[in-house]
């Protein structure tokens, strides 16, 4: 009876390791490849990673947003500063490298001054995350033939140019968008019944891919990546 029992759980070890242990491997191979890849090809000041979902119902989109920062200049940094247009933005949380940041709405309420816990050095590479709800009523249109569409332009915040004089606060308290070019990677899940199209702003067709309502969007070396929603 023991040895028949011995046999039956060495039976189900061998299975577990033939038809599951490759796929982990799989999975994290896949993952590791994948992070190596985004790694050696994007060296950008800043990077911003977006994942997103248009909800119609309440004319608004839910967002996660990272942002990858590298510190360019030879000052340690307490502060960093975010531009954006739309006043109607709901922020529930920020984090800098896991850690929970005291923020701040300031201007014109288009400027996000966010305050690390630690101190940013020189050549320090930083992770910004950033949930939020963004209300885009305002920003809804409709054309002659009743076709509606959300224009967005920067709907997002955007990291505000600095240089050696510091960061450019003034133009952006007048509503001038001086922001750092960076790399853009966007995922954002809308309804069946809406399409999105986007240019950059050279007025160029962006990368985009479309799958089962995912829209992947990514762009290079530019300030901001505009979409429309369109219906």
């Amino acid at each position: 009876m023991h040895k028949l029992y011995f046999k039956l759980i060495k039976k189900i070890i061998i299975l577990f390791i033939i038809t599951f242990l490759p796929l982990v491997f799989y999975l994290y191979l896949n993952e590791e490849v994948h992070t190596t890849f985004m790694s050696n090809t994007d060296t950008s000041q800043c990077k911003y990673i977006l994942d997103a979902e248009f909800i119609a119902s309440q004319k608004s989109i839910n967002i996660s947003q990272k942002v990858i920062f590298l510190n360019k200049t030879n000052k340690n940094m307490s502060k960093i500063y975010f531009y954006f247009n739309n006043k109607k933005t709901k922020i529930f949380n920020i984090t800098i490298n896991n850690k929970e940041s005291y923020y701040k709405v300031i201007g014109n309420d288009n400027i996000l001054m966010i305050i690390s816990q630690n101190t940013i050095e020189p050549n320090e590479t930083i992770e910004i995350n950033i949930d939020y709800l963004v209300d885009i009523k305002n920003k809804e249109m409709m054309n002659k033939d009743k076709v509606l569409s959300y224009q967005l332009n920067s709907w997002y915040p955007l990291i505000i140019y600095h240089d050696k004089n510091g960061w450019d606060l003034k133009n952006a308290m007048n509503n001038y968008q001086n922001v750092l070019k960076g790399n853009h990677y966007i995922r954002i899940f809308i309804p069946k019944d809406y399409k999105i199209i986007t240019t950059n702003i050279n007025k160029e067709k962006a990368k985009i891919k479309h799958n089962k309502g995912f829209y992947h969007i990514e762009e290079i070396n530019i300030e901001y990546l505009p979409i429309t929603i369109k219906k």
